[in-house]
């Protein structure tokens, strides 16, 4: 491999000119465009905050409504890109006894899903929707429409989720609307959102519906206002069939974010922004929850910091931020990078693994440290590359480098991950670890660096995976 000191001879270093966002408090409004909302008349001046994102590529407006107990909770962004794509996304809260009206226009509205190659399905309504967000044609606009979830708060971060509110279509004097309502007696909130433009089909079609798994949401996924969350699994503390837990890696908002195309990303952009509430002081967004094996392991405690998470976090955030030239998305991208970068342990060999997984501030440091995972190590890199950070990243990659060669198994596949002390285990994922050292060697190749141990890892997991006739992309 080539030298730091003379790979940083060879480097010009991009800079990209970005925009502070600013924050302004504004005025009682619209809750969200075209929104009826029977029986209220506006939020209290101090109940609507609003401020806007400046972009290179136009405006983003954020309102978000609270305290008025007559009026839902709203979240409503307007998005205005100079490439004349214009779009809005509300997500609506309901406590009990709220409701939430839509007024679509007065044309009969046309209802319908995507498959899975991202073609059209007219959808027949007979008095109910789609399980899954489904589009809705009315009036010259389209809208994506995520049917309402039901849920109460519980421990450790995570939502319980229940029987949710019917969604009507209703016609009335004045045209067709959307309706639901939390029932007065519920224990629980209701949510929902949707997300509208005069055309929501981007270049490739509505394929980018299928391609970012945008269907999961209300199923294994929700977007609430408090973040995205994501079903519990056997092996959390808590767990439950119906309990989720607020999750670092918003996974649909990642896709979303490198989907490439424009309508997708501006869906990315909302869903990334809700979940930076949850980025720490620390410089990561923590695990709230418990898991089993991590606790007996290494003592690894709730409020964790799962570094591949984060990692795609700061990635879709660092995507989107030098897309549209949003100050506020590198700033937290950089300050996770930072976060993994002061982690990186010293090597008397040269070898520096960064461990998987870190406890909290104020719990004791694992014993013994976490495994470092292949993944990991590689998503890390390049992270870190992109953010600017080369010493480090190289750090990072250098480790793998030198390591090559004991990394492939008997089969040809790779091994999972390396302990701290050096020992190498676990069946890695099918084709996951072979996407992120592909992305490692373009950021090697991009600064002339020679990586012969990346190339043998590469050749010999796809190699595997062609005998054992694994697809990947």
């Amino acid at each position: 491999m080539a030298s730091k000191r003379s790979l940083f001879r060879r480097l010009k270093l991009r800079t990209v000119a970005l925009t502070l966002a600013t924050l302004i408090f504004a005025q009682a409004g619209a809750l969200a465009a075209g929104a009826d909302m029977p029986g209220t008349s506006g939020a209290a001046e101090d109940d609507l905050i609003s401020r806007t994102i400046l972009t290179e590529a136009g405006s983003i407006e954020v309102s978000t409504s609270c305290g008025d107990l007559s009026l839902p909770r709203s979240m409503s962004y307007q998005l205005s890109l100079k490439q004349s794509l214009d779009a809005e996304f509300t997500l609506i809260t309901l406590e009990p006894g709220k409701s939430f009206s839509l007024r679509l226009g007065y044309d009969t509205p046309s209802i319908f899903t995507v498959d899975d190659d991202g073609l059209e399905q007219p959808a027949v309504y007979r008095g109910s929707f789609p399980d899954e967000p489904f589009f809705i044609r009315a009036d010259g606009r389209e809208l994506l429409v995520s049917p309402p979830v039901a849920y109460s708060t519980s421990g450790y971060g995570c939502v319980e989720r229940e029987t949710a509110p019917r969604l009507v279509l209703e016609r009335r004097s004045d045209g067709w609307y959307l309706y639901t309502k939390c029932e007065e007696d519920s224990e629980t909130v209701s949510s929902l959102w949707f997300f509208a433009a005069d055309s929501l089909e981007g270049e490739g079609g509505y394929g980018w519906y299928a391609k970012c798994s945008v269907g999961l949401f209300d199923d294994t996924h929700l977007m609430l206002e408090s973040g995205y969350y994501y079903l519990t699994s056997a092996n959390h503390i808590p767990n439950g069939s119906n309990l989720y837990y607020r999750i670092a890696a918003p996974h649909i908002a990642v896709k979303l974010a490198e989907s490439g195309e424009a309508v997708a990303q501006l869906l990315g952009v909302v869903m990334l922004d809700i979940c930076l509430a949850d980025l720490g002081e620390e410089g990561y967004v923590p695990t709230a929850p418990g898991v089993d094996w991590l606790m007996e392991d290494y003592g690894i405690q709730p409020g964790f910091f799962d570094t591949r998470f984060n990692t795609d976090f700061a990635r879709a955030l660092l995507t989107l931020g030098e897309w549209f030239g949003i100050d506020s998305f590198r700033s937290a991208a950089l300050t996770i990078a930072e976060s993994l970068a002061s982690r990186i342990p010293a090597s008397e060999d040269g070898n520096s693994f960064l461990s998987d997984y870190f406890n909290a501030p104020g719990a004791p440091e694992p014993d013994p440290p976490s495994h470092t995972s292949l993944n990991h190590q590689a998503a890390e890199a390049v992270l870190l590359f992109r953010a600017g950070m080369d010493e480090q990243a190289l750090t990072l990659a250098l480790a793998l480098e030198n390591t090559a060669p004991e990394w492939i198994t008997s089969s040809g596949d790779l091994w999972y991950a390396r302990s701290a002390s050096g020992e190498y285990f676990g069946t890695d994922y099918p084709y996951l670890t072979y996407n992120d050292l592909l992305a490692l060697r373009d950021e090697l190749d991009a600064r002339s660096v020679e990586h012969p141990g990346i190339d043998l890892l590469l050749e010999s997991k796809l190699e595997w995976m062609e005998k054992n006739g694994v697809e990947y992309k």
